[in-house]
């Protein structure tokens, strides 16, 4: 009880605190669902998004996958607590980290990830990686692209003493399907060539970066859920 009531305390602090500094635009957040098990993917563009997506989803309780480097910091150690990160190592195959992300869905639990694996900065969508796939196959979860446009403005209206216009997009749930065809490195990349298409789409044109020449339709292992 203390937990949960230091969790949605500090959480609203810091929303309150973002709000200051952003006009966030949530009205699509309503379209998430609000138990899972599911996983939700998204852009990842600076720090901003992070207490942005914890903060604006509530009351879902969300976990994520955190770069492990973050637990360096006691404060950011301190947030990944509350909001129920999950700490891994990049650049290897974390076995640890996916089966605690496994236990998630168990738990009727929601996940976010970002396929890109690191920021981007500019807001142009980088080529992602295979780990929501895997995941995602493994536990035949739905997923739910969580988009956010506006957080590549940060820096330079901070500077003009502006608030940062930022908006979530919410696209239509979806699961994967293998057909029975074995997850090789060539099927994961065509995978998630697919699933990086649903984020891609929710973006402007100018943001799709290395899906911008992709056929954004095709998406033949995808099923709406």
């Amino acid at each position: 009880m203390i937990k949960r009531f230091i969790h949605f305390t500090v959480t609203g602090f810091i929303y309150i605190v973002l709000s200051i500094l952003c006009k966030v635009d949530k009205s699509e957040i309503s379209r998430l669902p609000e138990k899972g098990p599911c996983l939700f993917v998204t852009n990842h563009v600076n720090f901003l998004e992070v207490p942005l997506i914890y903060t604006c989803v509530q009351p879902r309780i969300v976990h994520s996958l955190i770069k492990m480097e973050t637990w360096k910091n006691p404060f950011l150690r301190f947030l990944a607590g509350i909001w129920h990160a999950i700490p891994i190592k990049r650049g290897t195959a974390d076995f640890s980290a996916f089966s605690a992300a496994e236990q998630v869905f168990k738990n009727e639990g929601i996940l976010i990830m970002a396929p890109e694996g690191t920021r981007s900065k500019t807001g142009i969508l980088q080529r992602g990686h295979a780990g929501a796939v895997l995941l995602a196959v493994h536990n035949n979860v739905p997923i739910y692209p969580l988009v956010h446009t506006g957080g590549e403005k940060l820096y330079t209206n901070l500077k003009k003493f502006r608030r940062t216009a930022f908006k979530f997009h919410v696209g239509k749930p979806f699961y994967i399907n293998t057909n029975g065809e074995k997850l090789d490195s060539a099927f994961r990349q065509k995978l998630t060539t697919q699933l990086m298409s649903r984020i891609a789409v929710l973006l402007p044109e100018e943001q799709r970066g290395h899906y911008a020449l992709e056929n954004l339709d095709f998406t033949p292992n995808l099923r709406d859920a």
